[in-house]
């Protein structure tokens, strides 16, 4: 499979909020030495934040980041979503500064 067959699996895990599933998908991906895209980072976190799991949301994020990946609006809405529901508004607070902020 190629990055775009793992990113669709990533989806799919994030759709069914299974945050283990995903992130065992993009453990296997990576030891098929697929280097991970915007889209690889902003699926796996859609996935920790359904699955419940924010802090691993933004374990992800800041592998994308250490990766040098460029985050989209997709990404900072995703984790945005994730500390409202877990109630963390001063959070989803920063990560708008940081995205208003740009690189």
């Amino acid at each position: 499979p190629d990055r775009v067959a793992y990113n669709a699996l990533l989806n799919a895990c994030a759709l069914a909020g299974d945050c283990d599933r995903a992130l065992e998908v993009y453990a296997s991906m990576r030891a098929k030495a697929i280097e991970p895209d915007v889209v690889t980072y902003t699926s796996l976190m859609k996935a920790c934040v359904s699955g419940g799991n924010l802090e691993h949301a933004f374990e992800v994020y800041q592998a994308l980041r250490a990766d040098a990946v460029e985050p989209t609006a997709t990404t900072f809405f995703t984790l945005m979503e994730g500390c409202v529901r877990e109630q963390q508004p001063l959070r989803a607070l920063q990560l708008l500064e940081e995205m208003r902020s740009g690189p």
